[in-house]
């Protein structure tokens, strides 16, 4: 439930969105493609105000995706433009 909270604040353009994405994330989502999708975002609700946490975000979005060919949620952080240079590559 918080994820679609979530996403439709996102959607709507709302600062908040991240807020109820976090708590979904927090949740540990069963499938790779939720985790995907709410890291995906989180990584587009925090673009504005928090670069850092955005671009980590991302990063696991990514990852995550390209595991299980999400090529949607890569599509959808697209917006956000290419991983910065020190985050290719980067392994947990």
């Amino acid at each position: 439930m918080h994820r679609w909270h979530g996403h439709t604040l996102l959607t709507l353009g709302d600062a908040t969105a991240a807020e109820p994405l976090a708590l979904a994330l927090a949740a540990a989502p069963r499938s790779a493609r939720h985790r995907a999708a709410v890291h995906a975002d989180l990584a587009l609700a925090l673009a504005g105000t928090q670069p850092d946490a955005a671009a980590e975000h991302a990063r696991a979005a990514r990852e995550i995706a390209a595991g299980i060919g999400a090529e949607r949620v890569v599509t959808r952080l697209s917006a956000l433009g290419s991983p910065a240079p020190a985050a290719r590559g980067r392994s947990r």
